[in-house]
């Protein structure tokens, strides 16, 4: 609103006189340039967090001093990536699958790298629960995998750090002995 522009006008008279005026662009440009990279960036989150049931555009774009062409522009971008969240962009809107040797399965849980995969059996002293403490048949090195990190560290193909032995020499250790 223009009375909310007047209130603000000496903190942006501030704020540009903070810059140095090289003849290429000015403390004033700076400052409005950034607001509206923050508006921009505001609403692209304010779309993004409301989600994928929408079908209009996400209220506040003209609080945030944006036009209606500029609003319809940012949210096809953010409804065309998925309404992700910059989180969900740079970590990922999922979390990877892994079946229960440790080798990663897309979402209809075929194997992403089938080549790689372990074609041997596990027997029946083998890790097959989280938690395990594993012993090298070979060599005698002891594994202790955290619960819910066997996939991790004891997977398809894991070797012993000791003497290379392959993941079927591991045996459960008897701690008892």
């Amino acid at each position: 609103s223009p009375e909310a522009k007047a209130k603000l006008q000496p903190i942006f008279q501030l704020l540009s006189a903070q810059y140095f005026d090289d003849g290429v662009i000015s403390g004033e440009e700076i400052v409005e340039k950034s607001q509206i990279a923050m508006g921009e960036a505001a609403y692209r989150a304010a779309v993004a967090s409301a989600g994928k049931g929408q079908t209009k555009l996400t209220i506040g774009w003209e609080v945030l001093g944006l036009d209606e062409e500029t609003a319809t522009k940012i949210f096809e971008e953010v409804s065309g990536e998925g309404f992700l969240t910059q989180t969900q962009a740079k970590y990922g809107a999922s979390q990877q699958k892994y079946d229960s040797k440790g080798s990663k399965v897309h979402k209809d849980d075929e194997l992403e790298n089938p080549e790689e995969a372990d074609d041997e059996e596990d027997e029946d002293n083998s890790m097959s629960a989280s938690g395990n403490v594993q012993e090298c048949t070979k060599c005698g090195f002891t594994l202790f995998v955290a619960e819910g990190r066997d996939f991790k560290f004891f997977n398809a193909g894991f070797t012993c750090p000791e003497c290379g032995a392959s993941k079927s020499k591991f045996k459960a250790a008897d701690l008892d002995a």
